[in-house]
């Protein structure tokens, strides 16, 4: 599984997670929910009955404005999947699996989720990096009025603009990346007698950096 998240990270350059679900018997699974990440569902074996509906708001979020509770009536997709079909499920989307009324048997699924970044995380690493900067860290006037206050909220604004040139889109994707901390190991006690082999392995692709030697 941590082999199969790292090549989808690879792959979509986006977080990715995994849970496995194992059922059995008539057993039902989750009521009706949606997910604040897109989820692909692996159906590793057995067979399980799912029902997808639409979303109640556009790309709802986990901590947002209001909350998303209003189950849509439409049913999107219902079904029966199997071993070996896929599913992706967009984030927001209601639904629910059950092996209810299926008789003996289990399921084993797979959901990878995807975790992707909005404007709300760019603007949140934005003011995290505005620490740096002086203005930023100056106490609010409160008590100030007039030109005082104005000032202020005119300076505090332009550099809010200097900010959000300096710290672009796409650098904080690559810092994403790039800064992430090192995931964790588990330690086996040497259970598998000693190793015969280093492997280094990384949630992206490294970014690599050619020497005038010509190493990396």
């Amino acid at each position: 599984m941590e082999i199969a998240c790292r090549a989808l990270q690879w792959w979509s350059r986006e977080l990715v997670q995994v849970n496995t679900y194992l059922t059995t018997g008539d057993a039902a699974g989750f009521g009706l929910h949606w997910d604040d990440h897109d989820v692909v569902v692996v159906q590793i074996g057995g067979e399980k009955s799912w029902e997808v509906r639409g979303a109640s708001r556009p790309v709802p979020m986990y901590r947002d404005a209001e909350p998303n509770t209003v189950i849509p009536e439409q049913i999107v997709w219902s079904g029966t999947m199997r071993a070996g079909e896929v599913m992706h499920i967009p984030r927001g989307y209601w639904h629910q699996a059950t092996r209810a009324g299926l008789g003996s048997g289990y399921s084993l699924h797979v959901t990878f989720g995807f975790v992707k970044r909005t404007g709300v995380d760019w603007m949140s690493w934005v003011a995290d990096n505005s620490r740096e900067r002086e203005p930023f860290r100056h106490d609010l006037d409160r008590w100030g009025v007039g030109p005082a206050r104005a000032t202020q909220e005119h300076d505090l604004a332009g550099e809010m603009q200097r900010l959000l040139r300096d710290y672009p889109i796409q650098a904080y994707l690559d810092a994403r990346e790039q800064q992430r901390r090192p995931p964790r190991h588990v330690a086996t006690g040497g259970l598998f007698g000693p190793p015969t082999a280093v492997v280094c392995v990384t949630d992206f692709p490294p970014h690599m950096e050619i020497s005038a030697t010509g190493s990396r």
